[in-house]
């Protein structure tokens, strides 16, 4: 299966469809799914602009809205996560995930997908800040200029989830989305290598931060060390740069950087090339099944290398520069004349229902709340799943797609309250959950306007 992976969108998806294409004529095959890694600027109105945290000369619509009404329709399966420079009001909509336009997915905050029940994606939205990291989901409209910014900053809360996913899994995610970079990637240890010293002679600013190695962000990288995900995708930097990064075999001890070399791991210059397909071996088997195939060979397993993460970071959705890169990932049950069926992974339902009710709310919480639920929770929301949805069959993401705002108007003032959105009513009454204040509220069809 062909996937396009994507920089930041910054709302350009008419110019990102369009690459596409163009894509799939030049090399007559079918890309058949998009991941994107953030500033995606799902603005279906100027009232949400106004939640974009940007200079007010950046704001523009651009042409998601296009997709919004229906006047376009996405012609390609799109997963995405959140950025910097989001209309955060809409993505607040979604905190758990959902459908911003027909054939468009939000991941949420954080969460975890499956492909056609066998490709498993994850992803974290937002940048990093150490300032906000332990804040609760406090902020609502209309935001303060200080919640214009907290609102898209990465939160402990959403972090743990997913390291619960990595507690629970038996292997790790095959794809990872997020803005930032994990810091290490490129660090002082690799300041030599090519890829590196090409970053240093694009972004020379990078420097300082790449000797005290914290370009990026130190949750993503206790995430990639955690989840040893076997791609990992960012933006952020707008630039293109990969690396591979080498795991040590103790599950918790830090992932080492090294910079990619070799064009058949990944291929820096050929935007067509199939990256992450061992071309030479010829593999079909899903990149999942391939990591949990037991060795015959005690000897073998011993000698086998400790696993790897390919990092690849990608440009702005700009002509001639490096914004789309097309993966070829190996899967058994794909069929290119048949829809791409997206599911919920239960182990990450069983996350949500168990920590749901502890999501901190406040500014300043006590404590990381989202850390304290435990064994007996997870076993409980496991118990209750498996009773509501057969044991080992997908639980398919609906497709209910609803508009919550109305037509546009120019000279529309910055949202006044927090709109509900029928998906999250859906989603919490799938997992008998309540609303929580500031985190979702009920969707009333008044609302539009």
């Amino acid at each position: 299966m062909k996937v396009a992976v994507i920089g930041c969108a910054h709302g350009e998806l008419v110019d990102l469809y369009q690459a596409i294409e163009d894509t799939e004529k030049q090399s007559n095959s079918k890309i058949s799914l998009v991941l994107c890694c953030g500033d995606f600027q799902a603005c279906r109105t100027h009232e949400d602009l106004q939640t974009m945290a940007c200079p007010p000369k950046y704001r523009s619509m651009n042409s998601f809205h296009e997709y919004y009404s229906g006047k376009r329709i996405a012609p390609v399966l799109t997963l995405f996560v959140g950025g910097n420079h989001e209309a955060s009001n809409h993505l607040q909509e979604l905190p758990y995930g959902g459908w911003v336009a027909p054939n468009m997915y939000f991941l949420g905050y954080s969460g975890c997908v499956r492909v056609n029940n066998e490709l498993v994606v994850a992803g974290l939205s937002g940048i990093y800040n150490p300032a906000h990291y332990s804040f609760g989901r406090f902020e609502r409209v209309p935001y303060s200029e200080s919640m214009l910014r907290s609102v898209f900053h990465v939160k402990r809360h959403d972090v743990r989830r997913l390291e619960m996913l990595a507690e629970m899994k038996k292997s790790p995610v095959d794809v990872f989305l997020s803005h930032d970079w994990p810091d290490h990637v490129a660090c002082s240890s690799t300041r030599n290598d090519p890829n590196v010293v090409r970053l240093l002679q694009k972004k020379p600013f990078f420097r300082a931060e790449v000797e005290r190695d914290d370009l990026g962000s130190p949750a993503n990288r206790e995430l990639m060390k955690r989840l040893k995900p076997t791609f990992w995708f960012a933006a952020h930097m707008h630039c293109k740069f990969a690396a591979i990064m080498k795991h040590t075999s103790e599950g918790n001890a830090p992932a080492s950087s090294v910079a990619a070399k070799d064009p058949d791991e990944i291929d820096l210059d050929d935007e067509q090339s199939d990256y992450g397909v061992d071309q030479k071996q010829g593999s079909t088997t899903s990149p999942a099944a391939k990591r949990s195939k037991p060795s015959d060979d005690e000897d073998d397993e011993e000698r086998t290398p400790p696993p790897q993460t390919k990092f690849l970071a990608l440009d702005k959705i700009v002509k001639g520069r490096d914004f789309m890169q097309v993966i070829e990932v190996p899967m058994e049950r794909f069929d290119a004349t048949h829809p791409l069926q997206l599911s919920y992974d239960r182990d990450w339902l069983a996350i949500i229902k168990a920590s749901h009710t502890l999501t901190p709310l406040q500014r300043n919480p006590p404590s990381p709340s989202a850390s304290e639920f435990s064994g007996a929770d997870l076993q409980a929301a496991r118990v209750f799943l498996d009773a509501k949805f057969a044991p080992g069959q997908p639980i398919p993401v609906p497709s209910n797609f609803t508009r919550t705002v109305g037509e546009d108007s120019p000279r529309a003032p910055p949202p006044q309250r927090q709109k509900g959105n029928p998906q999250m009513d859906a989603f919490l009454a799938m997992l008998e959950l309540d609303h929580l204040p500031t985190l979702t509220v009920p969707w009333t069809p008044s609302t539009i306007h």
